[in-house]
C-alpha cells in the first residue's frame, strides 16, 4: 500500500502573546493525509492559520505540540528537514521574497546547484523546468523586468527543478492578471506532484484544486471536493466566506 504524502495527526500551534501569560493558539486538533499526486487547496478567512500551516511543513515555524506530522515519507523534525526541504517545494506568496539573483535562469538554478549537482545535470533540470511553465523564452531576462505573473513562474520552475513530491503554494494567484492567473492553473493542473494552495481566491482553488480544506477558528471545519465545500453557501457564511463568484446569482 502507497504511503501517504501528507499524514497529520493532531497538530496545534500557538504565537507568544507579548505581555501575556496565555499564548494565542492558532491551530488545534489538525488532522488530515493527502496521496500522492492530490491537489489541495487550503481555505478560510484571514487569521485562521493557512500560512502558518504551510511554514510548520517547511520547517520555518517550529510547533511545541507537533502531533504526529510525516511529510514524503518522512517524520517532520530537525533531522530530516534538509532532506524535506529537497522534495517539498515552497512557493512564498511575495515573490520577491523568493526570487534573488540577476536573471531567470541563475535563479530557477540556485537549488538544483545548491544541492550538489553538477552542471549539465543543472543545466537539463533548468531548461526542463522553465519548458514546464513556458518561460524557457526567457531565460537571460533580469528579474527585475518581469512581470508579477512571470516572477511567479519563476519561482515555481525554482522549486521544480528538485522535482518535489510535494509543492506549497501561498497565495499563487495574488496579483495576477486574468490571463497569467489561467495559465497558472494550467500548469498547476499538469504537474504530478500533490499540491497544497492556500487562498482566499475561491475561484482558482475551484478551477486549480479537486479537494479543499476549510480551516476556522483554528480547526479544520470541512474536508471534501471543491463541488462539496465551494457550493456549500451555508458552511461558507458559517467560516466568514462567501460563495466563488461563478455561484453567486446575479442581482
Amino acid at each position: 500500500m502507497e504511503e501517504n504524502i501528507i499524514e497529520i495527526e493532531n497538530l496545534h500551534f500557538a504565537y507568544a502573546k507579548k505581555h501575556e501569560h496565555k499564548d494565542a493558539m492558532v491551530l488545534q486538533n489538525i488532522s488530515f493525509s493527502a496521496k500522492a499526486g492530490e491537489r489541495i487547496g487550503l481555505i478560510g478567512a484571514n487569521g485562521v492559520g493557512k500560512s502558518t500551516l504551510l511554514k510548520i511543513f517547511v520547517g520555518l515555524l517550529e510547533a511545541e505540540d507537533i502531533g504526529k506530522v510525516r511529510l514524503c515519507g518522512l517524520d517532520l523534525n530537525k533531522k530530516n528537514l534538509r532532506e524535506l526541504r529537497r522534495r517539498i517545494g515552497y512557493v512564498f506568496q511575495d515573490s520577491d521574497s523568493q526570487l534573488f539573483m540577476a536573471d531567470i535562469y541563475s535563479d530557477v538554478a540556485f537549488a538544483a546547484r545548491n544541492c550538489g549537482y553538477s552542471e549539465q545535470e543543472v543545466q537539463k533540470r533548468v531548461t526542463q523546468a522553465l519548458a514546464q511553465v513556458h518561460l524557457e523564452n526567457l531565460a537571460k531576462r533580469q528579474i527585475y523586468r518581469l512581470s508579477g505573473g512571470q516572477k511567479k513562474l519563476a519561482a515555481i520552475a525554482g522549486i521544480l527543478t528538485l522535482t518535489p513530491q510535494l509543492v506549497l503554494m501561498d497565495e499563487p494567484s495574488a496579483a495576477l492578471d486574468p490571463k497569467n492567473r489561467r495559465h497558472l492553473i494550467n500548469i498547476l493542473r499538469s504537474l504530478p506532484c500533490a499540491q497544497l494552495i492556500a487562498s482566499h481566491d475561491l475561484d482558482f482553488i475551484y478551477a486549480a484544486c479537486d479537494r479543499v480544506i476549510l480551516l476556522h477558528d483554528g480547526q479544520i471545519a470541512a474536508d471534501g471536493t471543491v463541488k462539496d465545500v465551494l457550493r456549500n453557501q451555508e458552511l461558507l457564511e458559517a467560516c466568514n466566506l462567501e460563495l466563488p463568484l461563478m455561484f453567486q446569482k446575479a442581482d
